[in-house]
């Protein structure tokens, strides 16, 4: 397996597994996601423009998953200044996870954090994802806040 930079010629293998992540998300949730292209080619294109933002592929013969990654800096009047790199989305295709991949994907975030000198890596994850929840704890992710609804 080879994780890389995307290029333009990736972009269908991309597409097509965030729809996979997307439909996973419209599964899982009511009354909370739209049906709609989760990542349309200008969103893809401004991925790839953006230099804080980082589009990895794992590729055996085929696009097996992706990672989209951005660098946010942060501070509030009551927070401390904070460079983080966000993952947006991470996905796997079905028939190639639990093989290592997306740990792999993340494995070279961390990298690129490093070299970015970010304070942190963090990402949001639906409760709903018990599966993701328990592989982000197993690499190290601890929950920083947890957001809660009552819904009307």
């Amino acid at each position: 397996m080879v994780i890389k930079k995307a290029t333009q010629k990736d972009f269908p293998g991309i597409h097509a597994l965030f729809q996979e992540v997307h439909d996973h998300h419209l599964n899982g949730t009511i009354n909370t996601f739209k049906d709609v292209d989760p990542f349309t080619k200008e969103e893809f294109d401004e991925a790839l423009k953006d230099k804080n933002t980082f589009l990895l592929i794992a590729k055996e013969k085929e696009i097996a998953g992706f990672i989209l990654a951005t660098i946010v800096e942060r501070e509030g009047r009551l927070t401390k200044f904070k460079k983080s790199l966000h993952i947006n989305t991470i996905g796997t295709k079905k028939e190639f996870q639990n093989q290592g991949i997306a740990t792999s994907l993340i494995n070279e975030i961390k990298k690129i954090a490093k070299e970015h000198k970010c304070d942190n890596i963090n990402l949001s994850v639906w409760s709903f994802n018990e599966n993701a929840i328990k592989f982000y704890k197993h690499i190290g992710f601890k929950s920083q806040k947890i957001n809660m609804e009552i819904t009307l």
